[in-house]
């Protein structure tokens, strides 16, 4: 998922335009942040639906890693309100 994600970020077809970040029911001790985006299709004339994904972002010292990348919503991540 992740080598997809930087193909399309090379090719201009990620979509970061209409993100969201929630919350992820995760223990106290390691919170987590669920970033949402999209991966806009190579052939837009045949099927122009973006498609989803979904990073879990853990904070370390510095900065945030990806800990998990799907095109499928974590069940224990909340919806944003």
């Amino acid at each position: 998922m992740l080598s997809r994600l930087r193909r399309a970020y090379a090719e201009g077809r990620w979509d970061a335009r209409d993100t969201t970040v929630s919350g992820c029911a995760t223990p106290a001790s390691a919170p987590a942040w669920l970033w949402a985006s999209a991966i806009v299709p190579k052939n837009r004339e045949q099927d122009s639906t973006p498609r989803p994904v979904y990073l879990l972002l853990r904070r370390n010292e510095h900065d945030f890693v990806i800990e998990q990348a799907s095109d499928v919503r974590p069940a224990y991540c909340q919806e944003r309100p």
